[in-house]
């Protein structure tokens, strides 16, 4: 339950960062699928 809290308390940061923290996991995904494609 300790760790439930945790996670709530950083609701407010993630939602305040969601555009860069979108933005990271979308440059994430794209390079992991570009390594998929020319490793192929």
């Amino acid at each position: 339950m300790r760790y439930q809290g945790k996670i709530d308390s950083h609701c407010p940061l993630i939602e305040e960062n969601s555009g860069v923290i979108e933005s990271i996991f979308s440059l994430v995904w794209g390079f992991i699928a570009l390594r998929k494609l020319l490793s192929a």
